[in-house]
């Protein structure tokens, strides 16, 4: 598999999952559901989505990466992307931690946020990582 296929699928996947995230976290605080900050950062709405893309296009690259050394990943996105996505979480809070910037959340709000990073960032970065690098 070239550089260029994976890196391709990679970096369209984690933009379209970081978009998707950022959808997913804004309609959760219109709800009430209050979100973590990104690493401190103050609320700036283009700041922080454009944060958020960056961080996600570059878990992308990585997945696409993996996918590429690891076939299995290819063939199995959905059992993939949810344990893409509850990494991405976990490693995320820790970032989240060293950072200090941590508050212990409630109990809605991290079952929240697993769920959006598995079912709104880690499925669709598998599933597009998948389809585009069966196509190639």
């Amino acid at each position: 598999m070239a550089l260029r296929e994976w890196l391709t699928a990679g970096l369209a996947a984690g933009i379209v999952g970081a978009i998707a995230m950022a959808a997913f976290l804004y309609v959760m605080l219109l709800r009430g559901v209050p979100t973590q900050p990104v690493l401190g950062l103050p609320a700036w709405a283009g700041a922080g989505l454009g944060l958020q893309i960056l961080v996600g296009a570059a878990w992308g690259v990585g997945y696409g990466y993996l996918a590429r050394s690891q076939p299995q990943i290819v063939r199995r996105p959905v059992v993939s992307g949810i344990v893409f996505g509850i990494v991405v979480y976990a490693a995320m809070q820790t970032l989240v931690i060293i950072d200090g910037a941590y508050h212990r959340p409630s109990a809605p709000t991290t079952i929240a946020a697993l769920c959006g990073y598995v079912v709104f960032y880690g499925l669709p970065v598998a599933l597009i990582v998948s389809r585009m690098l069966r196509r190639a």
